[in-house]
C-alpha cells in the first residue's frame, strides 16, 4: 500500500502545481488570448479542487478507483482548454 499512497501524493503535488500554473498563464496571458483565457484559469481551479479532493479520500477510504477519474478529469479540462486557447490564436 505504500506505493498507492506514493502515487496519491505524487498526483496531489502534480495537480497543485499544474493548478497554480494554469492560472498564472491564464492571468499572464489576458490581453493577447481575449476571452479564452478564461479557459486556462477555470483548468486551473479544477485542478486545485481535485488536489485536495483526491488526498481527503484516498487515505479516507484507500479508493483505487479515484486516481483513473482524477486523471480524467484533469486531462479533459486541459484538453479543453487548450483547444479553446488554440482556437483564439488561429488567424481570421
Amino acid at each position: 500500500m505504500r506505493g498507492f499512497y506514493a502515487v496519491t501524493l505524487t498526483l496531489a503535488a502534480f495537480l497543485l502545481f499544474d493548478g497554480l500554473m494554469m492560472i498564472l498563464f491564464g492571468i499572464e496571458h489576458r490581453r493577447q488570448l481575449s476571452k479564452r483565457w478564461r479557459w486556462l484559469v477555470i483548468n486551473g481551479v479544477v485542478d486545485l479542487f481535485l488536489a485536495p479532493l483526491i488526498l481527503l479520500v484516498t487515505f479516507v477510504t484507500a479508493a483505487i478507483w479515484l486516481l483513473p477519474e482524477v486523471i480524467g478529469i484533469d486531462l479533459l479540462f486541459g484538453g479543453w482548454s487548450l483547444v479553446a486557447v488554440a482556437a483564439a490564436a488561429r488567424p481570421k
